[in-house]
Formats: C-alpha cells, sequence, structure tokens
C-alpha cells in the first residue's frame, strides 16, 4: 500500500449531496447551453449539440433497455463484499471487476442499438475514424516510417493523433478482417482490462478496500459505460491507467530506480495513442514535488530519460519521429480548430476552460462529484498530495489552448485521478458505495436513453 494517513477517515455521502451535485451539474450545463452558447460543436443531421457535452437530444428505448437495470442492480447490491479484502480475495475482485464492466458497458450499448451493431459508429461519416486509417495501411513498417508525412492526409482523427490508434485497429484488421464488430469488441475488453491496472494504481495511494472502491467507481462512470464500446479514448484509458500506475509507484514510497524506468516507458507507449499522455505526465509530475520535494528529481529524472532514450530508439529502428509527430498533430489541430471556428460566435479561452471542465464532471458524474465535494469538505488539501496535484493538472488542462470540448469523452483517462482524489485518505461507508454506485448508473442509463453520442 503507498502514500495514506496512518488512520483511515471514513467517507460518508448522503443522497442529499448527490441530489446537489447533480442539479448543480445540470445547472452549470444549462449555463453554456442558453447563456453562453459556445457554438464550437458541429452538429448532427442538422440538430445543434447540447454543448457542453458532444451529445444530441434523441432519445430511443427498446425493450433491451430491461437488461441494464438487472445487471446494474446486482452489482449495487454485491458492490461493499466485492471492495471488502476480506470477503472477496484481490484476484476474484481483478476478475470479477472487468467482466462487470463488460457486462454493463454492453448492455448500456443495447439500449440504443442491436448486438450486431457493436463498432458501427464508426463509419457514421466516412474518412472520420482510425478504422479508416488502419484500412488503408498496406505497409506496416512504411505507414509508421512516414507517419508524420501522412497525418494531413489521414482521417480527421488521425491527422490530431499519434499512429497507435491506427495500428492497433490494422492489428485487428489482419487477425479478424475489416470486420467493425472485432474491433468495437477489442475496445471493449481493452476498456475492461483498464481497470485491474486503475486498481493497482489506486493502490499505491491508498488502502486495499479504498482502491477496490475507487476503480469501482471508475467503471461505474457514466463517461466510461457510454464510450467503452467503440471510442478509441477507452483504449487510452488502458495505457495511460499502466502509466499511472507505474508513475505513482516510483513516486511512492516503496519506488526504485527500476520503477521509474518503467514508467518512462509506459509513457512512451501511451504516448503512441494520445498526445493526451502529457496533461499524465503533468499530474504525475506535480505529486512527485509535492509529495517528495526536493528527493523528486531523482525518479522524475529517471522517467524523463527512459521517456526520451526510448522515443530515441523508436526514431532509430522504426523511423518515427515523435517530436515531429508532436508538431505534426499541434499544427493540424489549429488549422482544423480555424476552420471550425471560422465566423461563429462565442468562442474564446474563457468559455472553452469552463466548458471543458462541465462537460468532464458531468460525464464523470454528479455521484462520484458528490463524493469528491465532500471529501474536500471533510479533508481539504492538507492531507493528501495526490488531491492537490489532480486539481492543479485538472486547472491546467481546462484552460491550457490543448482541448476544445469532447472532454466528457476525451478525459475519460483522468477519471481515476478523481476517484483517487476521493479515497486516498481512507474509503466509502457501505451504504455510500451503494448510494454513488447506484445513482451512478441510473445517470448513465437516463443519458443513454435520452441523449445520442457518435461514439
Amino acid at each position: 500500500m503507498g502514500d495514506h494517513p496512518p488512520s483511515e477517515r471514513v467517507l460518508r455521502v448522503p443522497w442529499t449531496w448527490i441530489g446537489a451535485s447533480a442539479a448543480l451539474l445540470v445547472g452549470l450545463w444549462f449555463l453554456d447551453l442558453f447563456v453562453l452558447h459556445t457554438g464550437l460543436l458541429t452538429r448532427f443531421r442538422g440538430q445543434p449539440a447540447l454543448t457542453p457535452l458532444y451529445t444530441f437530444w434523441i432519445p430511443v428505448v427498446r425493450p433491451t433497455v430491461l437488461i441494464f437495470p438487472i445487471l446494474a442492480a446486482g452489482l449495487v447490491w454485491i458492490a461493499p463484499r466485492l471492495v471488502d479484502p476480506d470477503r472477496t480475495s484481490r484476484t476474484r475482485f481483478a476478475l470479477i471487476l472487468p467482466l462487470a464492466a463488460v457486462l454493463l458497458a454492453f448492455a448500456l450499448f443495447l439500449v440504443r442499438e442491436s448486438p450486431t451493431q457493436l463498432g458501427a459508429q464508426w463509419n457514421l461519416y466516412r474518412n472520420e475514424e482510425f478504422w479508416h486509417d488502419a484500412l488503408r495501411i498496406t505497409d506496416l513498417r512504411a505507414f509508421l516510417a512516414h507517419h508524420v508525412e501522412l497525418m494531413p492526409r489521414l482521417s480527421t482523427h488521425g491527422r490530431h493523433y499519434p499512429p497507435g490508434n491506427a495500428l492497433l485497429l490494422y492489428g485487428v484488421s489482419r487477425t479478424f478482417g475489416p470486420n467493425e464488430w472485432a474491433a468495437g469488441a477489442t475496445v471493449l475488453a481493452l476498456a475492461a482490462a483498464a481497470l485491474p491496472l486503475v486498481f493497482l494504481a489506486l493502490r499505491e495511494i491508498a488502502t486495499e478496500s479504498a482502491a477496490r472502491q475507487g476503480a469501482l467507481l471508475v467503471a461505474l462512470a457514466p463517461t466510461f459505460l457510454d464510450h467503452a464500446c467503440t471510442a478509441m479514448d477507452a483504449v487510452f484509458l488502458f495505457f495511460a491507467a499502466l502509466a499511472l500506475w507505474l508513475g505513482l509507484r516510483a513516486c511512492g514510497p516503496r519506488g526504485r530506480v527500476l520503477d521509474a524506468v518503467l514508467a518512462g516507458c509506459a509513457l512512451l507507449l501511451a504516448t503512441l495513442f494520445s498526445f493526451s499522455t502529457f496533461p499524465l505526465g503533468l499530474a504525475l509530475t506535480l505529486y512527485a514535488l509535492i509529495r517528495l520535494r526536493a528527493r523528486a528529481w531523482k525518479p522524475l529524472l529517471v522517467i524523463g530519460a527512459t521517456y526520451v532514450v526510448c522515443a530515441l530508439l523508436l526514431q532509430g529502428f522504426a523511423h518515427f519521429s515523435l517530436w515531429d509527430a508532436v508538431q505534426m498533430g499541434q499544427k493540424n489541430a489549429h488549422e482544423f480548430m480555424a476552420r471550425v471556428s471560422a465566423g461563429k460566435p462565442n468562442i474564446d479561452r474563457v468559455r472553452l476552460g469552463y466548458g471543458n471542465s462541465v462537460a468532464f464532471l458531468i460525464g464523470a458524474g454528479a455521484p462520484l462529484i458528490a463524493a469528491a465535494f465532500a471529501r474536500f469538505r471533510q479533508d481539504g488539501f492538507r492531507r493528501s498530495p495526490w488531491r492537490i496535484a489532480t486539481v492543479l493538472a485538472l486547472s491546467v488542462m481546462a484552460f491550457a489552448p490543448l482541448h476544445y470540448l469532447e472532454t466528457e469523452r476525451i478525459w475519460l483517462y483522468a477519471v481515476p485521478w478523481v476517484a483517487g482524489a476521493i479515497v486516498c485518505d481512507g474509503p466509502l461507508d457501505s451504504g455510500s458505495l451503494r448510494r454513488i454506485a447506484a445513482a451512478s448508473l441510473v445517470q448513465a442509463l437516463a443519458m443513454e436513453c435520452l441523449l445520442f453520442t457518435l461514439w
């Protein structure tokens, strides 16, 4: 176990807090939708997005909607037993949690779609998704070596991202053929596999039971359940969770040089899937500086040096320059946003920062945010370096010129940060855990029935 206080402080979150959090988030959502009018997100079949979320008012209810609440009720019932180390072994927990996540996420998918439609969302628009880039790859080595040159001609998403997503989907297409369902199933499997890594990461800053609770809260977050089936951000969650675990371990009380080396390698691997690895690196750096202070230089130096060496080796052997890819991705993103925002009013950094924050909070879920508020009220900042690092990193992410809304999906990898900020001082009581779990699942189901996302 990691950096936690000697005496745990059990957290209680009553229904009133959850209800107040839901009301607050609805109010913040409506403020953007009806007052600020941040007109950046594109329409879908003539309908404007419900900003700051990239979602649309298209209610759908199929008979399969009944599957989700049945599974949800079962998980809420067993949740206290599942997170109790004396009643459920660690191995069993690590197996049950991802299995439950797969079942719940797929059941939520069935609210709107038939089982055969898994992965079909990637073909709503032609040449928009990594899947289309993957299908055009004929020479893997050449694609990687010339990726920077190819970026301006890739799909809408491929132009702004490193090659990892397309390479993964290429591997799926080579194994199973050009089968969107197999690709969607792969995404779902990797999303679920991220949860044991989240648990391991949280064990570095919390006790066993508290870390289990944090991983469960991530699995029940509306953004996880909504995007785990086909959004490549769920794939990035897997690699980001791996890097988070190794990074927290390297900066923790048991940190070794080997842990720092592995963390640097994991961060480089994560960067191949998303440049959002850089905000993750910022969060880990802040945590190390706050927790270790003058002693932070050693793990940070080893992590950074390993990262650079891995990038140079990649460039030497595969002829892929990460630095050039970062610059090209930034150039393409700025050009794309300039075209999208041309002639549209009410687009400025303050509005975008507000929208980034609110969209992420809604995606994480009103119950999770209620628990975060309750923890801040009970323990403030003084007890947890990770809580301070999370608030600072999310603040920078919100207002820096890095993200342009859609953060309810893109920032999925940061939901474990919030869960960690909640459980790092101690677990929730059993009643609060059930309340948060139930309310998170209700929010996810309500949003899925009423709203449509492109993922």
